[in-house]
């Protein structure tokens, strides 16, 4: 979730946590923010409005969280989101390396990388909270996020609204925020293991991926 230049390749934004990631995104060769938070605002139809982002992170969730919730779902994405994350700051060919290890996994990773970018970057509603964490380009194309967030809103509300704030879904997003391990097979028991402590959470995820991903394919980037 955050807005960043992409790599020499021009391939896809890199992703980081600001805490932990989801804590941190970034694209190719920049540092992002994350996209779980504990909190509810910038339009997720989640239980109640919430308390107001300050941190990167806080704002950036509920924004993104259709993408986090299919990155998650989908174990090449995870992949190269681990990989990634373990790579130096500023590291392109890294981070592109990552990215192009995994191809089953490339447009979930992008679609949520943009998403980052396009809230967290220019005048967008995070820009003010995440300027400090990402590296953005003022000429960079935000990609699909926008379109994403509306095509979500109305043909997933249901589901975004089961991974509001205070949610069992939010829980396990937080949980596999932290699924950084440089070992990607690691890195995919840990989500594995997140579904076993926080089961309905992932359920509720899962719906909200499904959605995303039948509902709103090219309005996402996920084709």
């Amino acid at each position: 979730m955050n807005d960043a230049p992409l790599s020499p390749s021009n391939e896809v934004p890199q992703l980081a946590l600001s805490t932990i990631l989801l804590g941190s995104l970034a694209l190719f060769a920049t540092q992002g923010c994350t996209v779980t938070t504990d909190n509810n605002d910038g339009g997720d139809p989640g239980p109640g409005p919430g308390p107001t982002p300050t941190t990167c992170d806080e704002c950036l969730y509920p924004l993104c969280s259709g993408e986090w919730s299919v990155c998650t779902g989908n174990s090449d994405c995870m992949r190269i989101y681990s990989c990634a994350i373990n790579c130096p700051s500023g590291d392109g060919a890294c981070t592109d390396n990552c990215y192009q290890s995994y191809p089953a996994g490339m447009n979930a990773y992008k679609a949520l990388a943009s998403c980052d970018a396009y809230y967290g970057c220019g005048s967008q509603e995070c820009s003010s909270l995440c300027q400090s964490e990402l590296v953005c380009d003022p000429t960079q194309e935000p990609g699909p996020a926008a379109t994403c967030s509306d095509c979500t809103d109305q043909q997933c509300s249901g589901q975004k609204a089961q991974c509001g704030a205070g949610s069992e879904c939010e829980q396990y997003s937080l949980c596999t925020n932290t699924c950084t391990d440089p070992d990607p097979n690691t890195a995919i028991q840990c989500v594995d293991d997140c579904g076993v402590a926080h089961h309905d959470g992932q359920v509720d995820s899962d719906a909200l991926s499904n959605c995303a991903t039948t509902q709103c394919p090219s309005q996402c980037g996920f084709q």
